[in-house]
């Protein structure tokens, strides 16, 4: 349950040693609220985000909590995350922090290993989206598919390949949409995570205790491949859809559990600057005329 943050009671679980994320868990709320509150109300004894129990973890315990899994996927190593947990009074998303150094490396491995594992004409983007995490290791990493082929010395391109042209197009698009989503968060001054992982989830972004996920088309969160509601609902009680093409009638939308919204990119940011509008607008007209079908933009 969620409860109201107050000053005395915050600065008394600080001064009992609580750390910032504890002390999210004891009134139901994400550690970034916590920490914004703490700033915003000027706490003197204030230590930034558990900074003397994450220290007391060795470097060589943190590079192990992560490890690469079968489908060249950067998971945790439970066993190993469960000790550090247990024993430095430190819950998974400072670990998942702390070790963000480690986890870039095993990330980059992962994607030479990808590449090892298979011949340029497979290199295609059929096998990239089977692997959605491999196509956000190349932009999280190398910024785009253009400078991971130059990086790896691959000259058939991954993106625009043959039978996978079409695909491989809304992938992109998807991409950039999802850019431009993070661009209106940073335009607005809202303090979105990006980076949070939790079991497997990897929602695009993280506001408080509201999971955010970008869809380029409005239909694209009740494909048969696609898991993003059955799978964030497990963690999360406020799931928004923000997408950008509406390719679907109202009638056709299945129930939504509670809590999940599915809401066009143009009613989420009312108020966005005219400049970033046209650019998404531009997006959404490029992708429509694509698909070769008349959808309605806002």
């Amino acid at each position: 349950m969620v409860r109201i943050l107050e000053v005395e009671l915050v600065q008394s679980d600080l001064d009992a040693g609580m750390s910032v994320s504890a002390i999210g868990r004891k009134y139901g709320v994400h550690h970034e609220t916590v920490r914004r509150f703490i700033k915003r109300n000027s706490f003197e004894d204030y230590v930034a985000f558990d900074e003397i129990e994450y220290h007391a973890i060795p470097p060589v315990l943190l590079a192990d909590c992560f490890h690469i899994d079968s489908p060249y996927k950067v998971v945790p190593n439970e066993p190993v995350c469960e000790y550090v947990m247990r024993n430095f009074n430190v819950d998974m998303p400072g670990i998942t922090s702390l070790a963000d150094d480690y986890r870039s490396d095993l990330e980059r491995e992962a994607l030479s290993q990808f590449v090892a594992d298979h011949s340029p004409d497979d290199l295609n983007n059929a096998a990239l989206t089977e692997y959605r995490h491999i196509v956000h290791y190349i932009y999280k990493h190398y910024g785009g598919f253009d400078n991971f082929r130059a990086y790896h010395n691959i000259s058939v391109p991954l993106v625009e390949y043959t039978s996978s042209l079409n695909r491989s197009y809304f992938a992109r698009m998807g991409h950039r949409f999802e850019s431009m989503l993070h661009k209106s968060f940073q335009v607005i001054g809202s303090p979105v995570s990006t980076t949070y992982y939790q079991d497997g989830c990897l929602p695009d972004f993280v506001l408080e205790d509201e999971w955010l996920d970008a869809k380029l088309s409005k239909s694209t969160a009740f494909n048969r491949g696609c898991k993003t509601i059955e799978k964030y609902t497990r963690h999360t009680d406020y799931l928004t859809l923000i997408y950008a093409i509406d390719d679907m009638p109202d009638d056709d939308i299945p129930d939504l559990p509670e809590g999940v919204r599915l809401v066009h990119v143009f009613d989420y940011f009312p108020d966005i600057s005219p400049g970033l509008r046209d650019e998404i607008q531009t997006l959404i007209d490029e992708v429509s005329a694509r698909k070769g079908r008349t959808v309605k933009t806002a």
